[in-house]
C-alpha cells in the first residue's frame, strides 16, 4: 500500500535561478521497522529535483534524487505531521562532512552533486518554511 500524505513543494531560489524540490511521502499500511533499538513507522518517500523552467515556461528536467521506504517516523509524531517532514528532509539533506563518509557510499553521481550544489541551500528552506507559518499546514495532503 502506498498512498499518499504528504506532498511539499520547496522553492529556495528565485523563480528560474534555481530547482525546485517536491517531496512525497507516502503512507506503508502501518508497517513497523526497527531503528536505533525502537520501532518507528515506516514511511515511504520520494525526492524530485525540477530544474529551472525556460523562457518557455516548461520545466527542463525533473529527476528524482531519493526514493525509498525505510524512513522510520518518530513515534511522538504522527507520519503525515510537519516534524515529520523536517526529520525526513533533515536525512535527505545531509552533505558530506555533516557525518559519517560511510553515509554516502551508496550515493549515485547525481545524488553527490545534488548534496554539493542545492543541499545546504535546501536544508535552510526547509527551517525558514517551517518558521515563517508555525501552526499552519503548509503542504498538501
Amino acid at each position: 500500500m502506498r498512498d499518499l500524505i504528504r506532498h511539499c513543494v520547496f522553492a529556495p531560489y528565485r523563480k528560474g535561478a534555481g530547482p525546485t524540490f517536491h517531496l512525497y511521502m507516502y503512507d506503508l499500511g502501518g508497517h513497523l521497522r526497527r531503528c536505533a533499538g525502537a520501532y518507528k513507522v515506516a514511511i515511504g518517500y520520494k525526492l524530485v529535483m525540477s530544474l529551472p523552467i525556460d523562457e518557455h515556461g516548461v520545466v527542463n528536467e525533473a529527476r528524482t534524487l531519493f526514493e525509498g521506504d525505510d524512513f522510520g517516523c518518530s513515534p511522538l509524531h504522527s507520519t503525515d505531521s510537519d516534524e515529520a517532514v523536517q526529520d525526513l528532509m533533515g536525512f535527505l539533506t545531509l552533505r558530506p562532512g555533516d557525518t559519517d563518509d560511510e553515509y554516502f557510499e551508496s550515493y549515485t553521481p547525481d545524488q553527490m552533486a545534488y548534496c554539493q550544489q542545492y543541499a545546504e541551500t535546501l536544508s535552510v528552506e526547509v527551517l525558514n518554511w517551517f518558521e515563517e507559518k508555525e501552526g499552519e499546514e503548509k503542504c498538501e495532503d
